[in-house]
């Protein structure tokens, strides 16, 4: 994944657990980053929160 886009698409298509305060902050955040409102980094971050709470790998390149 090399963007906020691809992020998003992750998360609405693919993603193992669609409940939980971190998912949705994600979309959220993600969401805001496409609209100018937050940065690309608070979206990563609020994106790695899911991915934890998903109990889910991932390698940051």
């Amino acid at each position: 994944m090399t963007c906020t886009h691809d992020a998003l698409l992750v998360l609405f298509d693919d993603w193992p657990v669609i409940d939980g305060q971190p998912y949705f902050s994600a979309l959220e955040v993600c969401t805001a980053v496409a609209e100018g409102q937050k940065t690309p980094y608070d979206a990563q971050v609020a994106f790695m929160a899911a991915v934890s709470a998903a109990k889910l790998d991932f390698e940051l390149l």
